[in-house]
């Protein structure tokens, strides 16, 4: 019988395309995306993730009438109202890190219409493949950093 190979790991234009699918698609049902997804994250931004989860239980707990900080999903999204397209821009590869550029173009059932939005995937590559570190999208000179945005004191 013949051995199966395993798999290869998934490379980060991969990943790309699946996490556009599953975080910035307009038409997709988010609930549970982070449970289903979370390995596609370096384990440094997973920590920082489970963090802002536990940190924004806590606080639901304790002010339940309050409007709720924004879901795990939502944050990974970066955007209020989700683009009407997402295409790839460019992919550069350095060494063990790679960046996606994307851009982000909303149509007439937004928020937003006719605004177009850079955003740019973080991976690193590990030991299981590449994994995002960071995500980050800067626009008019405002700045949406993932990773700075978990790492704030509540």
């Amino acid at each position: 019988s013949a051995l199966l190979a395993a798999a290869p790991p998934p490379d980060y234009k991969t990943v790309s395309t699946k996490f556009i699918e599953t975080y910035l698609n307009r038409s997709k049902d988010q609930s549970g995306a982070f449970e289903n997804t979370s390995d596609w994250f370096t384990e440094d931004l997973r920590k920082l993730m489970a963090g802002y989860i536990k940190a924004r239980e806590l606080d639901i707990q304790a002010h339940p009438k309050e409007m709720p900080n924004p879901s795990i999903e939502e944050k990974i999204s970066i955007f209020w109202d989700l683009p009407s397209y997402v295409e790839f821009l460019n992919s550069e590869i350095s060494g063990e890190s790679a960046t996606v550029t994307l851009l982000c173009t909303w149509g007439k059932e937004t928020d937003y219409p006719g605004d177009k939005k850079r955003f740019s995937l973080f991976f690193n590559r590990t030991a299981k493949g590449w994994k995002i570190d960071n995500i980050i999208s800067i626009s008019e000179g405002t700045e949406s950093n993932l990773r700075k945005e978990l790492s704030r004191p509540k």
